[in-house]
């Protein structure tokens, strides 16, 4: 069932977008089709800040067992209330759990419900 869901929604073209809130910062985590490999999904980890002159100084997905590619600058990033700050992560991997250290503090979202 899971793949005809994957497989309908690729066709369809949509994204899906998952959000976990914290304090600090809020992140979402999506999944796209990918524009330039039919059949496979782009997926990125969105860390909106919730703090203004906040410094996003790592990302850490799955406890570093998930690679992640910085398109959008590399840690440090300073971003201000509502800015995103986007990591791309590997297609194979399915993030559990991020780690977001920043100049105020860390915070861990579990991408399980």
């Amino acid at each position: 069932m899971k793949k005809i869901l994957t497989a309908f929604i690729l066709l369809a073209g949509l994204s899906v977008t998952t959000t976990y809130a914290a304090d600090i910062v809020r992140v979402r985590t999506t999944e796209t089709p990918n524009p330039f490999i039919p059949g496979t999904v782009v997926k990125r980890v969105v860390i909106q800040s919730l703090e203004n002159n906040l410094t996003i100084t790592g990302v850490s997905i799955n406890r570093g067992n998930c690679d992640i590619a910085f398109f959008h600058g590399k840690p440090p990033v300073r971003v201000n209330y509502g800015q995103e700050f986007i990591v791309s992560v590997n297609p194979r991997c399915h993030p559990a759990e991020i780690h977001v250290d920043t100049s105020i503090g860390s915070e861990d979202f579990s991408t399980q419900q």
